[in-house]
């Protein structure tokens, strides 16, 4: 039986949904000593093992489900998950498969959490969990500012916009019903997101003409984003840089080990 804490009851409750399928292969996987992301270990204590420990401490959890292969769902089980399902062909399809078993409950809204933040915490999950909006999909964004002062030298996908550059955090505040009604729309942009030339592509000739003249911003992303998805979307700007950091390389992964232990002192 889980010791955390107990959720508040005097404050929304969320569902996490935890994609946690994502490979490494190679020397990466090598030096990891896996090949599934969420069981890259920190400090002891696996990636997957953090986040769900991080969201339990935020005292706003409901449940906590985990679409992963089978060894992250036996780690999952044992850091006290709620809700086990085996993993699906694309990582956009794991995180459809958790929001269908969310969209179950009516009204009930949605985090998606990836488990790759090794940085993650319930500082940086603050304000996603206080926001006040009502919009289908909360966007948190990051100034590239904030990005580099705390991550110095780590390499990101910046988007240019009027409001200063930007990159997009990882985690997500969805409607599961919203999204499920429209999945092969957002299929595409969630394929495209960190790119942004295919994401530029999706979006349409004028978005791409007020890229590339610099006159895009903030307000151009969401109601384009809302035509193509038939959602409402807001972004999330100056969100912590901690929900855009996720690991993809090999320099992540060893950024990251440094990070953690200049921060801890070990």
């Amino acid at each position: 039986m889980s010791t955390n804490p107990s959720p508040s009851t005097t404050e929304p409750l969320y569902d996490a949904v935890l994609p946690a399928g994502g490979r490494i292969a190679g020397a990466f996987a090598a030096q990891a000593k896996t090949e599934i992301k969420a069981l890259i270990r920190f400090e002891g204590e696996t990636i997957l093992s953090r986040t769900i420990r991080t969201l339990r401490e935020t005292g706003r959890i409901r449940q906590i489900v985990v679409v992963a292969p089978d060894a992250a769902l036996t780690e999952a089980e044992q850091c006290g998950a709620d809700v086990l399902l085996p993993e699906k062909p694309t990582g956009t399809e794991n995180i459809l498969s958790g929001l269908a078993h969310v969209a179950q409950t009516p009204n009930q809204t949605a985090l998606v959490v990836p488990t790759d933040l090794p940085f993650l915490t319930t500082d940086a999950l603050k304000p996603i969990l206080e926001w006040q909006g009502t919009a289908d999909i909360l966007v948190p964004v990051v100034w590239r500012g904030e990005f580099e002062t705390e991550y110095p030298g780590v390499q990101s996908v910046y988007v240019p916009l009027i409001e200063g550059e930007v990159t997009l955090g990882s985690a997500f505040r969805l409607d599961p019903h919203a999204i499920l009604r429209n999945q092969t729309a957002l299929a595409k942009v969630f394929e495209a997101r960190k790119s942004n030339l295919a994401m530029a592509q999706l979006l349409g000739v004028g978005f791409i003409l007020r890229y590339l003249t610099k006159r895009l911003s903030v307000l151009h992303i969401e109601q384009r984003c809302q035509a193509i998805l038939n959602c409402t979307g807001q972004a999330m700007l100056g969100a912590p840089a901690a929900l855009a950091y996720d690991i993809d390389t090999p320099e992540d992964y060893e950024f990251a080990c440094r990070h953690l232990a200049d921060i801890t002192g070990k």
